[in-house]
């Protein structure tokens, strides 16, 4: 290895030229090379909540084609639908949110009625042309 590889650039940052430590230098030290030890201060590790999810947790990215209609017609759907919501409701309308209501609302219906649900005829719809 070099000699350059070999060096501690983070000693020299901390250093002065004089070879004293910057103030505080001994602290950040002690934290960086200290182990978490779990018990000794007697506190008790935060848990989230079960029911609340992050975002993360409750969502997933998904990146799918649509035709441009359908683009279009929720661009539509995201101004209209605020219309139809009571004032004063701090609920914000999104296109995922819309997507989401959408799917959550075709699946269930498909779950229940099978091979007789608006999204099986609307797929043979446009198979047949």
């Amino acid at each position: 290895m070099s000699e350059y590889n070999n060096q501690d650039i983070l000693e020299e940052l901390l250093f002065q030229s004089e070879g004293n430590p910057v103030v505080g230098q001994y602290e950040l030290d002690q934290l960086l090379h200290s182990q978490p030890m779990a018990g000794i201060t007697g506190e008790t590790e935060v848990q989230p909540s079960p029911l609340k999810k992050s975002a993360k947790e409750s969502k997933k990215k998904s990146t799918h084609y649509i035709s441009n209609e359908v683009f279009e017609e929720l661009g539509e759907a995201k101004t209209l639908i605020p219309n139809f919501l009571p004032e004063g409701l701090n609920l914000r309308v999104t296109k995922s949110r819309i997507v989401d209501s959408a799917l959550k609302m075709l699946l269930r219906e498909l779950e229940e009625k099978g091979e007789t649900s608006i999204l099986v005829r609307l797929l043979l719809k446009s198979v047949d042309g």
